[in-house]
């Protein structure tokens, strides 16, 4: 399996940018980050101040 990178907006969650990875698994992510946004949102804040 090759790796890849992919960048996200949060609100609404789409893809910025991505590089080495696949449009199915794009949209995967793209989900995962959808359902997650607030808890991701919220650590980074906890994390970053």
């Amino acid at each position: 399996m090759r790796g890849g990178e992919a960048k996200f907006w949060l609100h609404p969650a789409h893809v910025v940018g991505s590089d080495g990875l696949e449009a199915r698994t794009l949209r995967e992510l793209s989900a995962v980050v959808d359902e997650n946004s607030e808890l991701i949102e919220r650590s980074w804040h906890e994390h970053f101040g």
